[in-house]
């Protein structure tokens, strides 16, 4: 009966290893950087969206700001985006 308790109990302690290791595992896919592929996607999708709307100007800031702080553009295609960003924010940002 004693082996039986301790199986039992070995068998927890494994199954709550294997759980907390997926499951943060999980978590660190979930919380990684984008990629450069994600970045540039997500701004070319911003900047050929013909919506008017703020929430799609919101999106397009957003997107551009991504790919000034990422290592994706070079130094001219970041200062190009800061350019646009300066711009919209220079006559009253997203309204």
């Amino acid at each position: 009966m004693k082996l039986v308790k301790d199986f039992s109990r070995v068998a927890l302690v494994v199954t709550l290893a294997c759980s907390f290791a997926l499951t943060s595992c999980k978590k660190d896919e979930e919380d990684a950087a984008p990629t450069c592929t994600e970045i540039k996607a997500r701004l070319e999708a911003a900047q050929n969206d013909e919506d008017e709307s703020v929430a799609a100007c919101e999106e397009f800031l957003a997107a551009a700001q991504a790919g000034i702080d990422s290592d994706c553009y070079t130094d001219e295609e970041k200062a190009e985006l800061q350019l646009a960003v300066s711009l919209i924010q220079g006559f009253g940002g997203c309204q």
